[in-house]
């Protein structure tokens, strides 16, 4: 076997392709190619082995450093996210249950595009977005229940055109006169009331702890006027490549002798549970009757 076409072999694997469709492109670039037995000898005797040490040493790191933090976020979808909120295990456990803020804005939406759509209740609509952006920003920046709803029930003021009250203030800059742009509610409105419904309804607040581990980031779409919400990426540098090619490059140097003639079943291979339908598979000659007989059928019904 040449060092090419140990390092090329290598390198498919770990870069992810798949073998056929790099072969199929060296051949129409009219290359030298791996041939496919020496392709999958190299994977078997010499990258599984580097790849699987490689991953149980990244975790152990991984495991020790998370061991000296004080928590750790395991984000998780669909039905599987929701366990009783903090008893039993969870608790004892020291489990923070957090929700998609995304989740309880949308739930919020609803609900004050639903109570503008009533006669009288229009300014509702006026001041949607602003409720809803003044949510996430409480979400964000309150630590506790108590913070949160000191901050939460400042809406009800600020729609109004009221910026200090007797227990606290906006957290806005001073709004220079006529530069908001909106026409302000009056308290006590038919709207201003449905308002205040929505904003301190009990049923719909009993879970606000679960949204104050804020772990959303929003931008802003100047275009649309929107916020939506974006995930966080980072750019690859695959920085474990090259430490991964000297594994692989070490056992080879290591290794006595050269590729064996043929290769053996690895002890974690899937085909040694044997049938896994549990089932005994009849001949392809029975299978080729049995198909024969089917088109017969069909034809003699017509």
């Amino acid at each position: 076997m040449q060092g090419g076409d140990f390092m090329l072999s290598t390198n498919i694997l770990l870069s992810g392709n798949n073998f056929t469709k790099v072969a199929l492109l060296f051949r129409f670039m009219n290359m030298g190619m791996v041939v496919p037995a020496t392709f999958y000898a190299v994977q078997d005797m010499y990258c599984v082995e580097a790849v699987k040490d490689f991953w149980e040493e990244k975790r152990a790191t991984v495991i020790e450093r998370l061991h000296t933090k004080d928590g750790v976020g395991a984000p998780a979808d669909g039905r599987m996210d929701s366990p009783d909120p903090e008893k039993g295990r969870y608790k004892d456990f020291g489990v923070i249950h957090s929700l998609d803020i995304w989740h309880a804005a949308k739930n919020l939406t609803k609900k004050l595009h639903a109570a503008g759509i009533i006669s009288g209740q229009s300014d509702i609509h006026v001041w949607l977005k602003d409720i809803v952006n003044h949510f996430w920003f409480c979400c964000q920046k309150a630590d506790n229940r108590e913070e949160f709803m000191g901050m939460w029930r400042g809406v009800l003021h600020h729609v109004t055109g009221v910026h200090e009250w007797g227990l606290g203030r906006c957290q806005h800059e001073p709004l220079p006169a006529a530069s908001h742009g909106k026409d302000c509610m009056l308290s006590g409105s038919a709207a201003h009331e449905a308002l205040s419904k929505i904003v301190l309804n009990r049923r719909w607040l009993k879970d606000v702890e679960k949204f104050l581990t804020f772990r959303q980031k929003r931008v802003y779409n100047k275009k649309s006027k929107r916020y939506r919400v974006t995930t966080v990426k980072v750019a690859k540098d695959y920085s474990y490549i090259p430490q991964l090619q000297q594994n692989i490059l070490g056992k080879r140097l290591k290794a006595v002798g050269g590729l064996p003639r043929r290769r053996s079943m690895r002890p974690d291979d899937p085909r040694t549970l044997g049938v896994l339908a549990g089932v005994v598979p009849p001949t392809t000659a029975e299978l080729v009757q049995a198909q024969i007989r089917r088109g017969q059928d069909m034809t003699s019904e017509t």
